[in-house]
């Protein structure tokens, strides 16, 4: 590994994931404590097949991609804090990794 993805790799946790700042710990897609920052996504998607009014909720994380390697695809489902959601998007932007997740609201 470059010295400059050493030093990002750093810089990643350091200051964008910083635990003492914004950051937490937790799970994603079975990986524990995994440290990461968790904003609210507000989503609008259309409504179930049978008439029934459907609400979801949404979130993106954003986590390193080095303590999250896994390609989570969309549509597919994982786990965030131990619970099943569904992948919206995953992307990946020297080495941190945006994730948007969803999942009906009961």
């Amino acid at each position: 590994m470059s010295l400059f993805k050493r030093q990002l790799e750093r810089d990643i946790h350091s200051v964008f994931l910083n635990l003492a700042e914004f950051g937490e710990k937790g799970e994603l897609a079975g990986h524990e404590q995994v440290p990461m920052v968790v904003e609210t996504l507000a989503l609008e998607m259309p409504s179930g097949s049978d008439d029934r009014p459907v609400n979801y909720e949404g979130i993106t994380v954003y986590v390193a991609a080095s303590d999250v390697p896994d390609e989570l695809l969309a549509m597919r489902k994982t786990t965030f804090r131990h619970e099943e959601w569904f992948v919206l998007s995953s992307g990946c932007d020297c080495g941190m990794k945006t994730i948007q997740l969803y999942r009906e609201r009961v």
